[in-house]
């Protein structure tokens, strides 16, 4: 049996619009401002979708008079309908989005870090600080103008996976990084000591 190492309460302030605390034990959620980055990412998707289906539109009212389509009213129909769940869809994505960047979060726990995202199917994930090989830190154009980051946890085991955490601000985020690599080394070496004490 591996004896982990006992970790000192941790604590990550980021001082800003609003304050981010990250406390062993408690769950931290993704900053407000998260919210605007992804309502500006759904309205652009808005905003293509609606200029492809435009085109095409364009295009078959184009080919229907030129009789190289037949003139029939249920392509008429299937445009409007394809119209309307485009629209019923972008606006409940958009109304759903606070309620989702709240759910968004991470906890520090003694020996592993806790991941959540998810409204109607909420999403829990445990990773332990032992299987952690590699942190990345990263940041588009729209979070570096919020000042935000998001850590790419990457895990070894028998299937590798990867955890994503959003809406960390940049030096909670930078601080967050060196926390869990620390922690991972430090159970690395107390795995490393107690196989050596089997072996002997």
């Amino acid at each position: 049996m591996v004896q982990l190492p006992h970790f000192e309460s941790d604590s990550l302030t980021h001082e800003g619009e609003g304050t981010v605390t990250a406390t062993e034990g408690e769950w931290v959620r993704a900053h407000p401002s998260y919210t605007k980055i992804r309502l500006i990412q759904v309205v652009g998707l808005f905003i293509t979708l609606v200029g492809v289906f435009t085109a095409l539109t364009v295009m078959f009212e184009m080919m229907r008079s030129s009789d190289v389509l037949p003139k029939t009213t249920w392509l008429s129909a299937l445009t409007g309908a394809i119209a309307a769940v485009l629209v019923v869809w972008c606006i409940w994505w958009a109304a759903l989005l606070p309620r989702r960047t709240r759910a968004l979060g991470y906890s520090l726990r003694p020996n592993h870090l806790m991941a959540r995202q998810g409204v109607l199917f909420r999403h829990v994930t445990s990773i332990p600080y032992g299987r952690i090989q590699y942190v990345d830190v990263d940041s588009g154009p729209l979070e570096r103008a919020h000042h935000l980051v998001r850590l790419t946890i990457r895990t070894a085991g028998v299937t590798a996976s990867k955890v994503t955490l959003y809406g960390i601000p940049t030096e909670c985020g930078q601080q967050l990084r060196e926390l869990l690599i620390r922690r991972a080394d430090e159970i690395g070496r107390a795995s490393c000591r107690e196989r050596v004490y089997v072996l002997v």
